[in-house]
């Protein structure tokens, strides 16, 4: 999850609705980007939504965002 130059740590992950997630992701350099959020919606193959917060220092420490993501089979994406 992220850049191809950065790896991903799932410190936490409990998906069901409702539950909740904490991942670090780690630059080349060993920086870590710590972020938890808690999955609104799951409907597998169709909806997943999220919250998103950052936990690092800077800018967006603290700030919450909703993550919304919409999966199409690829037959369907292509004919439209």
């Amino acid at each position: 999850m992220g850049p191809r130059t950065v790896d991903c740590r799932i410190d936490a992950l409990d998906f069901r609705e409702g539950g909740r997630y904490e991942i670090v992701m780690i630059s080349d350099e060993g920086n870590e980007f710590p972020a938890h959020g808690v999955f609104n919606t799951i409907d597998p193959s169709k909806h997943l939504s999220m919250s998103w917060a950052w936990q690092h220092e800077g800018m967006m420490q603290g700030v919450e965002t909703s993550l919304e993501l919409r999966f199409e089979s690829l037959e369907e994406f292509l004919t439209g």
